[in-house]
């Protein structure tokens, strides 16, 4: 019998894997290598890419490797000489499960199993200031109400996180809208030298950037106004943006 199928029977065996999360960025390359105990040396390996299909990316029995190009890796895989599996470039659909059936010298099985996760870097975010439309006409030596929006037009499985660089604003003083996107917080003339900056992150990447809110509550960089942003975002209490 090929040693291939010898070895796809071997994977419905019950034999204890590790699991390993491995992450990688859109755009580069990434090895997903098997954890080996010690003295364990390999004498054939087997890749598989658990897709509804299953499929088999690269094989090497008795020093023959062998790099399946039938799947979605098409011209992007290969088996190294350590038989660690290399994708490059990597896209997002390349997230998922990743299984290595080795057999040592000695006869001995593994199973090592990995989940790759891969990420888009964030680009620099954008902030947006809108001043309630509720607080127009009084807004020169009052409390002022502002929505700040934070948006990346690049990245991926990306959170929000909201700071004060110069301070902590009081907990009744702001909430998050539409998952941390939106802070909405009032503000104080006390409050006119405030830095609030927005940090967008992911677990590959994070950029920020930061603004001075009272200005626009002054008229300063013109009065824009976000008059249904409390009747058209959902607010949430769980959100995981800070100050």
């Amino acid at each position: 019998m090929h040693p291939v199928y010898v070895l796809l029977m071997l994977l419905h065996c019950q034999v204890n894997a590790s699991s390993i999360l491995v992450q990688g960025v859109v755009g580069e390359s990434v090895s997903l290598t098997a954890d080996l105990p010690q003295g364990f040396v390999i004498r054939e390996i087997l890749w598989k890419h658990l897709t509804s299909k299953e499929e088999i990316v690269a094989t090497s029995f008795k020093g023959s490797v062998e790099t399946l190009y039938r799947s979605r890796f098409l011209e992007r895989i290969g088996l190294l000489s350590n038989f660690s599996l290399q994708i490059s470039p990597l896209e997002l659909g390349d997230s998922g499960t990743f299984k290595a059936l080795l057999v040592g010298t000695e006869g001995q099985l593994l199973i090592r199993i990995l989940q790759l996760a891969v990420y888009e870097k964030v680009s620099k975010p954008t902030i947006g200031v809108f001043i309630s439309g509720t607080d127009l006409h009084h807004i020169s030596e009052s409390s002022c109400e502002v929505f700040l929006t934070c948006s990346t037009q690049n990245g991926s499985g990306v959170s929000y996180i909201w700071r004060r660089e110069d301070g902590t604003l009081r907990n009744e003083s702001y909430s998050f809208l539409d998952g941390g996107k939106v802070l909405r917080v009032q503000l104080e003339p006390s409050d006119r030298q405030a830095s609030l900056s927005c940090t967008v992150a992911n677990p590959v990447s994070h950029e920020s950037t930061a603004v001075t809110p009272w200005s626009i509550c002054q008229g300063k960089t013109g009065k824009k106004t976000l008059k249904d942003a409390e009747n058209g975002i959902e607010v949430d209490e769980n959100a995981s943006s800070i100050l």
